[in-house]
């Protein structure tokens, strides 16, 4: 911490105050490779209902998973949602806002 505090002498720290070494990319795959095959089901069918143009919701989830062979329920939803959401690839929208994917998981899919 102190190293860093020098590197930046008392400002923000920015992008090219990181070491050459480093690489937002090279963190985001290792984050990605934390997914255990039951999110990685979920953020599929998420997926797949977003490139749908089709609203994301815990039922349209519930009814994917059922036509893919791996029948969840709306609370095993719930709960994978909010890892996913801890995990930086959907945001849970409240209500009728629904759920949204983000950028991690548009890179996800992209590099696979």
């Amino acid at each position: 911490m102190q190293y860093m505090v020098a590197v930046a002498n008392g400002e923000p720290l920015r992008e090219e105050h990181l070491p050459t070494d480093f690489s937002f990319e090279e963190k985001e795959k290792d984050e990605v490779r934390i997914l255990n095959p039951e999110l990685e089901f979920v953020l599929k069918g998420i997926y797949e209902l977003y490139q749908n143009n089709s609203g994301i919701s815990r039922l349209k989830l519930v009814e994917w998973s059922r036509l893919h062979s791996h029948p969840l329920t709306e609370q095993q939803l719930r709960t994978k949602m909010s890892k996913l959401a801890e995990l930086g690839f959907i945001s849970i929208g409240r209500g009728r806002a629904g759920t949204d994917i983000t950028q991690k998981t548009v890179f996800y899919f992209r590099n696979q």
